[in-house]
């Protein structure tokens, strides 16, 4: 199963309004983080996790219509997310559409010398669409869920149309901050971790091909702007 990493914070600076492959991602070194359950012996635990330890977070995937309990799964160390000890993530999803399996972490400077987990978060993907925009397959599509233990949350079968929507992911931690980014994204399985340094994050598009001196006047123009790019 080939899956992608969508870069932000710790894994989406590299990527922009696009997406990177797992294999080329590159990840700062990051203080190992407190145990948040009972460590597991490690039978109990994958090959790959830190043994003995705690147990991965297991997300329930959210879908346009609702959560979705039964999924195909393959877990995700620590050296590709932000946890505690990896996480089961979501390792397929429906044709035409995409899955995305994340965590949310309190990366603000006043924070414990580890990232702390942001259970509770609210993250919201909801499709962006307008003049010279790609349009999801069933029209516009707005998904909701919940961070829970670990931090972890994931959605799956995600309309994707064949060049990719562009979708507006939103995470708001009260308390803490309120991230937002536009991606570009195709049909698909991605990870990502997002650490939250206080107050508005805004993530900038970073577009591969655009004229010298261009600056794009929102998210959503940078969005279409790489849309183009790929026909």
């Amino acid at each position: 199963m080939l899956r992608n990493v969508l870069a932000v914070a710790l894994l989406f600076v590299a990527a922009g309004c696009g997406a990177a492959s797992r294999s080329g991602s590159e990840q700062t070194e990051e203080p190992p983080a407190t145990p948040i359950a009972r460590e597991l012996p490690c039978e109990e635990l994958p090959a790959e996790a830190n043994c003995p330890g705690p147990a991965p977070a297991r997300p329930v995937p959210m879908s346009p219509d609702g959560p979705v309990r039964s999924f195909k799964t393959e877990y995700v160390s620590t050296e590709l997310t932000i946890s505690a000890n990896g996480v089961y993530a979501v390792a397929a999803t429906a044709p035409e559409t995409f899955a995305l399996t994340g965590t949310v972490t309190d990366g603000r400077p006043t924070k414990p010398p580890y990232n702390p987990p942001l259970e509770g978060a609210t993250v919201t993907f909801s499709s962006v669409t307008g003049p010279a925009l790609p349009v999801p397959p069933g029209g516009d599509v707005r998904v909701t869920t919940t961070a829970g233990y670990d931090g972890a949350f994931a959605v799956i079968d995600i309309p994707a149309s064949r060049r990719g929507t562009c979708y507006r992911m939103t995470i708001v931690a009260p308390g803490v901050g309120r991230y937002e980014s536009v991606d570009l994204i195709s049909a698909g399985v991605y990870d990502q971790s997002i650490e939250l340094a206080g107050g508005l994050q805004v993530e900038e598009p970073l577009l591969p091909l655009t004229a010298p001196g261009y600056r794009a006047a929102s998210l959503e123009r940078a969005c279409a702007e790489t849309a183009h790019a790929a026909d």
